[in-house]
C-alpha cells in the first residue's frame, strides 16, 4: 500500500478520518493525499443551472487544505509531505479520477448522519461514492480512535468467488502486517449453492502462502454474530464485499446488511468488485 487518499469537507467527521488516515499512512509508510471538491452545479427550483465556481471559494478551500495538511504533518510526523488537491465537479467522478491518476491504493472517508437507514451510518456522499469506487474504501465511524490494525476480519458468504476480493484485502493486510480472519456466519437466511467444506478447500488452495484463520459461526442473527466475533477476537477492522448492484445489499440479506452498517462501531472496509488496477492471475479455474 503506497498511497492513501482522504476526501475532506473540513467537517469534524472528515477531520477525524484524516487523523486516522495519517496514522495509517505513518504505520505503512504510505503517501497521503487530501482532496476537497467544489461542485459547479446549483439547484434552482426543479432545474439545475451549471455555473462557474467562484475563484475566491477555490482559493479559500486551497488555504484550508494547506492548513489541514500542515497540522497533520506536524501532529503525526509523517515521512513525506502531504499532497493536496482542490478540484471541481461531482464527488464520485472526481474521486475516481484522482484515484486512477495518482495510483491510490485506499480511500479513507469519514461519516455523518442522515435521515434514512442506509445513509444514517455512512452519509449520503459516502454511500454514493462507495457504489462506484474503483479501489477499497475504509469507512471511519464517528468517535473512532486509531489503534494499530493487527487483526482484520473478512465477512464471507461462502457462496461467491471471493478470490479477487481477498487479493485486494491481502494487499492491505500485508502493509499493516495484520492477520486475516475469514468469518462465515451460518444462518437460515443463507442459500446453499456449495458446501462449506468446498469453500474452505478452495480458499486454502488459492492462498497457501497466507496463514488464514477461517471461522464458521452458527448464529441466525448475522449482525450479532459478526459483532460478537469482532469483540471476542479483538478485531480492529471488518472487511466486506461491495457487489455490483448495491453496497452490501446482496451480501447476506438486505435488512441484515443495512443493520450491520447502521450498528457498526469499528472501521469498515469496502472492497470493490472491479478495482481500477485490474486483477492478478488466478491460480485455479475451478472454484465456487
Amino acid at each position: 500500500m503506497k498511497k492513501i487518499l482522504v476526501p475532506t469537507d473540513f467537517s469534524e467527521n472528515a477531520i477525524a478520518a484524516a487523523n486516522f488516515a495519517a496514522q495509517l499512512a505513518r504505520a505503512t509508510s504510505a503517501g497521503l493525499i487530501l482532496l476537497h471538491t467544489e461542485t459547479n452545479q446549483v439547484a434552482i427550483a426543479e432545474s439545475t443551472m451549471v455555473l462557474d465556481t467562484d475563484p475566491a471559494i477555490i482559493r479559500k478551500s486551497e488555504q484550508q487544505l494547506q492548513q489541514q495538511a500542515q497540522l497533520l504533518q506536524e501532529q503525526f510526523n509523517l515521512n513525506e509531505p502531504i499532497q493536496t488537491l482542490c478540484l471541481v465537479g461531482n464527488l464520485s467522478l472526481v474521486l475516481n479520477r484522482a484515484i486512477k491518476n495518482n495510483q491510490v491504493d485506499l480511500v479513507v472517508m469519514g461519516t455523518k448522519g442522515a435521515s434514512n437507514l442506509m445513509t444514517k451510518f455512512v452519509g449520503t456522499n459516502t454511500v454514493s461514492f462507495i457504489k462506484t469506487a474503483i479501489c477499497p474504501v475504509l469507512i471511519i465511524p464517528p468517535a473512532t480512535t486509531y489503534t494499530p490494525i493487527q487483526r482484520i476480519a473478512y465477512a464471507s458468504d461462502f457462496q461467491s468467488d471471493e478470490r479477487q476480493l481477498l487479493h485486494q484485502l491481502f494487499n492491505i493486510s500485508e502493509s499493516l502486517k495484520a492477520e486475516v480472519y475469514v468469518v462465515n456466519i451460518k444462518s437460515e437466511r443463507q442459500l446453499k449453492t456449495i458446501t462449506d467444506a468446498q469453500a474452505l478447500y478452495y480458499m486454502q488452495k488459492e492462498f497457501p502462502e497466507y496463514n488464514l484463520h477461517i471461522n464458521q459461526i452458527k448464529e441466525n442473527n448475522v449482525v450479532k454474530g459478526l459483532q460478537e466475533f469482532v469483540v471476542q477476537n479483538n478485531i480492529q477492522l471488518l472487511a466486506v464485499a461491495m457487489h455490483e448492484r448495491n453496497f452490501l445489499e446482496d451480501f447476506f440479506h438486505k435488512s441484515i446488511t443495512r443493520q450491520l452498517a447502521l450498528e457498526a462501531q469499528f472501521p469498515l472496509l469496502s472492497l470493490p468488485a472491479h478495482p481500477y488496477y485490474g486483477q492478478p492471475e488466478l491460480k485455479h479455474n475451478t472454484y465456487w
